[in-house]
């Protein structure tokens, strides 16, 4: 299929909400205790949601042109690691820079991206969001390769199914502490954002194949996990994400196809790792000379500035270099088990 750059600007999108989230309403809760300067974007942390959506989506793109499992791990772990890297020595860096100790154990832990599962805190808050990238990664993949393409269809309502049921037993019965094995499940597989990534799949398999029942069962069951085990809040925003996308692949959403959205959705990645706890230091910094706005203003174009640089200079190159590197060894190693 062709490539949807309006996915593109709409990740440009999302990260420019979280942004602005984090730098008008959470930094006034969190660090000033203050007045938000606005609450235009109170929900801007939903761009999250529209992060996960869009993920699902294009997961089962990359799944597709994936030969076999270890080519698709490649090329994720080639797109994701090496900016992550930057910006968690960056972030350190800055905790340091603050006067505050950092563990030599939870910096390492967190270049794995595995420290939640560690009960290690995120140097950046902002991390969370790619503990659960991975998981469904992780999941999807397993599914992907190693079952037939019905049994991939019906598991995903499987486990559509298990984020509605043991959720809302758990919500009503507290199940989690009698029986510890369903919290496990629960956080293994990340039943809280299943109805997100799964609601992109569902959109994938809309627009690749004929035929779309399947598709609208699926989304019509994410919006009843939301609704049950959420809030009408989220059910609200997955249901506006849910349109936008329908509209999106019907090309009706053209103007999206700009300068502006589409350079932020080309820097998203790694303005999304590095803006929020460097983004506090820095406006904090400068509202001791300068006021809050202009402060907050000023530090937009810096982390926008530092991310397009990261972008050039780390993640594009070091997606090529990781990419060569690693599939130049699976070559090696399959050519020696077939001499």
């Amino acid at each position: 299929m062709n490539r949807l750059i309006e996915f593109d600007s709409l990740r440009g999108i999302a990260a420019l909400l979280v942004v602005l989230f984090h730098y008008t309403y959470q930094y006034f809760n969190i660090i000033d205790g203050g007045e938000p300067i606005t609450t235009l974007f109170t929900y801007g942390g939903l761009g999250v949601q529209l992060f996960f959506i869009i993920s699902g989506f294009v997961i089962l793109v990359s799944l597709h042109h994936s030969k076999d499992i270890f080519y698709f791990y490649i090329s994720r772990f080639s797109r994701l690691y090496p900016p992550y890297w930057f910006a968690v020595c960056f972030s350190s860096l800055v905790v340091i820079l603050s006067g505050k100790y950092l563990e030599l154990t939870d910096f390492l832990m967190n270049l794995t991206m595995f420290q939640y599962f560690f009960s290690i805190d995120d140097i950046d808050g902002v991390y969370w969001t790619l503990r659960v990238e991975l998981t469904f990664y992780f999941w999807v993949s397993i599914f992907y390769f190693f079952l037939t393409k019905n049994n991939f269809k019906f598991i995903l309502i499987v486990w559509l199914l298990a984020s509605l049921v043991i959720p809302f037993i758990n919500n009503t019965y507290e199940i989690y502490n009698s029986f510890p094995l369903f919290k496990v499940f629960d956080r293994l597989f990340m039943l809280q954002f299943t109805p997100f990534f799964l609601s992109g799949i569902a959109f994938y398999y809309y627009k690749n194949e004929v035929g779309f029942r399947y598709s609208l069962f699926v989304i019509l069951l994410c919006l009843l996990v939301v609704y049950v085990n959420d809030s009408i809040k989220y059910t609200i925003v997955l249901l506006l994400i849910d349109i936008i996308v329908f509209l999106v692949l019907n090309e009706r959403m053209k103007f999206l196809n700009n300068k502006f959205f589409l350079f932020m959705g080309s820097i998203s990645y790694s303005l999304y790792l590095i803006h929020q706890l460097f983004g506090y230091y820095l406006i904090g910094f400068l509202s001791e000379y300068i006021m809050i706005e202009l402060s907050i203003l000023i530090t937009i174009f810096v982390v926008v500035f530092i991310a397009y640089v990261v972008k050039e200079s780390v993640e594009i190159k070091g997606r090529v270099f990781f990419r060569n590197i690693l599939f130049s060894l699976k070559n090696t190693i399959e050519f020696r088990k077939v001499s």
